[in-house]
């Protein structure tokens, strides 16, 4: 098997390796997105004789003295694929690769050190159907849910499909103060915004924006990215509206999932909570997004473990001290 590095548009976007709901972050454009805020694409296709049987899109990070280590979020992968993956990387220098990959079967063979890690994207996920009519998604959801997206129109509140970071930049200050997390600077946003496929939405309340959403979408499914909102009010229930009218908006669209990127685990830990149809612990970070998100209905899904497959032995060790240390 060969490999080589696509650096052809046309060549990445034609193949028919399978893609999973979250695309985006293996397609050509958000690798544009990445190098213009400085994380370099690395798009590696994989031949067997002249047929393409694997591509994955990772990018590049540097560690201390010139070395650097490649991620693969979201990467289409199978284990056969990998080994030759892995040992080119390793000619290439690298420390070590870390994998996200979006079906199980995917580490190697014992040759190879492999460690289990934590997710950078959301391990768990929740997707609505889209095939379902407007008023199947509609009744779907939570009598709180629904209630709360009447009360916003009937409030009179508007929302605007336009893209203004400065507006999404105001609204996440106040959001990310509020909630206490940390977020990207302002220019973050603006490239982002710059690309084709995302798209923003705002909801106005008497003329001011109050809440705002960054979208992005592939092929398969639309993805909702980064919300933020005012402090102010809050009672006339303005991220409710925006969802749905990006729901809607995503099915109009023609794409078969719409991607509400990221909520808590699911799991027997006690104290634990529910509500509409999922279940979690109630002290886990996102358990208030969780429920804000349950009740649009849809269905959990969890991705396959992430791993790291280490390359180079005392550079992967050193790394791995310096990391302990900052923690």
């Amino acid at each position: 098997m060969k490999v080589v590095i696509c650096t052809d548009k046309i060549s990445w976007e034609k193949s028919s390796i399978p893609l999973n709901q979250a695309e985006f972050l293996q397609s050509w454009d958000w690798g544009v997105f990445q190098r213009s805020v400085g994380n370099m694409p690395l798009r590696m296709q994989l031949f067997d004789k002249d047929t393409l049987v694997w591509q994955g899109q990772g990018f590049v990070y540097s560690l201390a003295l010139g070395k650097m280590f490649v991620y693969f979020p979201r990467v289409f992968m199978k284990k056969q694929y990998l080994a030759v993956v892995c040992q080119w990387l390793k000619k290439q220098g690298y420390v070590f690769v870390r994998f996200e990959p979006i079906e199980s079967g995917a580490i190697p063979q014992d040759s190879w050190h492999v460690e289990m890690t934590t997710y950078r994207q959301p391990k768990d996920t929740l997707l609505l159907d889209l095939s379902q009519t407007q008023d199947e998604l509609f009744a779907h959801m939570h009598s709180k849910t629904r209630y709360n997206i009447r009360l916003a129109e009937k409030k009179g509140v508007e929302i605007r499909r336009e893209p203004s970071a400065e507006v999404f930049y105001v609204l996440n200050t106040q959001t990310t103060s509020r909630d206490n997390f940390r977020s990207h600077e302002k220019a973050y946003y603006e490239k982002m915004l710059a690309q084709d496929m995302c798209e923003q939405f705002t909801a106005y309340y008497e003329g001011v924006p109050i809440a705002s959403n960054i979208c992005v979408y592939g092929s398969q499914s639309y993805v909702y990215l980064h919300g933020a909102s005012s402090n102010e009010h809050r009672n006339v229930m303005a991220p409710y509206l925006l969802q749905w009218v990006q729901i809607q908006h995503a099915k109009q669209l023609g794409l078969a999932t719409y991607d509400f990127w990221g909520i808590s685990p699911s799991t027997p830990a006690r104290p634990q909570t529910s509500f509409h149809h999922l279940s979690w612990n109630v002290d886990d970070v996102w358990t208030g997004v969780t429920r804000f998100k349950a009740g649009f209905g849809g269905f959990q899904a969890c991705y396959a473990d992430a791993f790291e497959v280490m390359l180079s032995g005392v550079w992967y060790r050193l790394y791995k001290f310096v990391s302990a240390l900052r923690k």
